[in-house]
């Protein structure tokens, strides 16, 4: 007789416990266990969920990582983290609908265009990250920034492709990567450090700015 638990295709991981590698079933309303035939759940590897019709997870507070692609291409609309998750790996949850997110203190690695297309209209970032990956939240629909003081660096198109109208980036940024702020269709206004006068073509390729501040270091 199968149970749930054969839906998980699952791998064992030598300082113990098991890694998912495959989903089999159709749920589209997900529970991830936190032990699967009595392993303990601590990642997820890539591919595992993708494009399988998400539209709600679980995810168990085991886990540690996620990786590559692992929940891409579903229709997730949010996401609660456990707090043993570190690290999220490039195009986690690309293609998703999340409308908004907390990324906690936990939480050590995040790669390239993780959360990229989705519609997220709020953001909140308690982990002390120093990088903001490329294209990691291009394409969703944020309108304001916030970032924690151990930000200093936003690279590649890292928020091109979202709504702010009235943008302030504070002064503790000390690099944009080209096209940061690409394809703003709403902004008036920016308020940002000297340091990037002479580059802010640049950072806001193909946005419409009305009006640009700039603050002394």
């Amino acid at each position: 007789m199968s149970s749930s638990e054969d839906l998980f295709e699952c791998y064992e991981v030598e300082d113990g416990g098991v890694v998912i590698g495959d989903y089999h079933g159709d749920a589209t309303d997900l529970v991830i266990p936190e032990t699967i035939k009595g392993e303990v759940v601590r990642a997820i590897y890539r591919y595992a969920f993708k494009n399988k019709g998400l539209k709600s997870v679980v995810l168990p507070p085991t886990l540690e990582e996620i990786h590559a692609e692992a929940f891409s291409t579903n229709q997730l609309t949010s996401i609660s983290f456990p707090e043993k998750l570190y690290y999220i790996g490039q195009d986690a949850f690309y293609n998703n609908r999340l409308k908004s997110l907390v990324i906690p203190e936990a939480i050590t690695y995040i790669g390239h265009g993780a959360f990229s297309r989705n519609a997220l209209e709020e953001l909140k970032i308690e982990a002390p990250l120093e990088t903001i990956p490329d294209y990691c939240f291009t394409r969703n629909a944020l309108t304001s920034l916030s970032l924690p003081e151990s930000v200093v660096e936003i690279r590649v198109s890292g928020f091109a492709y979202n709504n702010f109208v009235d943008l302030v980036i504070p002064r503790h940024i000390k690099e944009i990567g080209p096209q940061g702020f690409q394809g703003l269709e709403h902004i008036k206004r920016v308020r940002m450090p000297e340091r990037f006068m002479n580059r802010i073509n640049n950072i806001f390729l193909d946005s419409a700015i009305e009006q640009a501040e700039f603050s002394a270091l």
